[in-house]
């Protein structure tokens, strides 16, 4: 079957599954990475202190952060947007 498609093709369903990559592994690691920090450190109370554990409770909203940041980087129309958006801007300076 991947002999029907052009080269073209090709290179934009990659590009469409490492976007589709991106979405979801960087926000989950902004959700996972701490939840598993404060999970072991909540079971051996002498491995982290309670400094690490609050820091990595104030991680856990930056998940939707990071998710929307990821969406507007991938998405081509927004970020040639969001690019034209500071060029123009440093002209002016």
């Amino acid at each position: 079957q991947k002999g029907n498609r052009s080269k073209k093709s090709t290179r934009l369903i990659l590009r469409s599954l490492f976007n589709l990559a991106a979405q979801l592994l960087i926000p989950m690691f902004f959700y996972v990475g701490p939840a598993t920090v404060m999970f072991f450190g909540l079971l051996a109370d002498d491995l982290l202190s309670f400094e690490v554990l609050l820091v990595m409770f104030l991680l856990l909203p930056c998940h939707s952060i990071a998710h929307n940041l990821i969406l507007l980087a991938i998405t081509s129309t927004y970020r040639r947007k969001i690019l034209n958006l500071f060029s123009k801007s440093r002209v002016n300076f």
